[in-house]
Formats: structure tokens, sequence, C-alpha cells
């Protein structure tokens, strides 16, 4: 990717511009949170499978997340089931963001 986009917010004061040169974002500089809003959510490994699980066999189920932890269960995911519960924000962030598995995160 690369460009530029020139914005403004609702007052005028409000202003600026978003250069991207290979794929890298160079301004606003050290603007980390972007990455943090756009980046997918890290999940345990077994989450992972869980959610693998549950799209497989019924993906609008995701879009719920008492219908994603009710299917996680039904499938035999409990791991998955609880860090739904647990981690409600997260999860649905993710939805929007994406899940990336990690082999050693724990919950």
């Amino acid at each position: 990717m690369q460009g530029e986009v020139k914005w403004q917010g609702e007052d005028p004061t409000d202003q600026g511009v978003i250069r991207v040169e290979n794929n890298q974002l160079v301004l606003p500089a050290g603007i980390d949170f972007l990455k943090e809003a756009t980046a997918p959510i890290p999940v345990p490994h077994l989450v992972m499978q869980g959610l693998e699980a549950i799209q497989a066999v019924n993906q609008t189920a995701l879009y719920s997340w008492l219908a994603a932890e009710q299917t996680a269960l039904e499938l035999g995911y409990p791991e998955t089931a609880h860090w739904i519960q647990s981690h409600l924000e997260l999860y649905i962030r993710g939805m929007k963001q994406g899940f990336v598995g990690e082999a050693h995160t724990h919950t």
C-alpha cells in the first residue's frame, strides 16, 4: 500500500494527513493505537481451534457471542466458551479485526 490521504474532522481545525509508504504508516508518526485498532486479536491456541470449529459448522453463530459460546460448548470446546465469556470486549473487537492463535497464550 502506498499513498496519502488528507482528512478533516467535524471541527475544521481537526485535520491532518495520513501517509503510507511500502505498507508502513509514515504519517502521523508514532501512532501505535492504529496498529492496535486494526491488528487481529491474539487468542490462546485452544481458543482459536474452537473459533475455527464454530466457523466451520455455523459461521453465523460467531456474530452472536451467546450463540458462539453455546456452539463452542456443543462442539466440545469449553476453553473457547470460557474465553468468550471472560473476554467479551476482545471477542467483539476480534469479530471486526479478526483473531490470531498464539501457542503459548494463557487465559
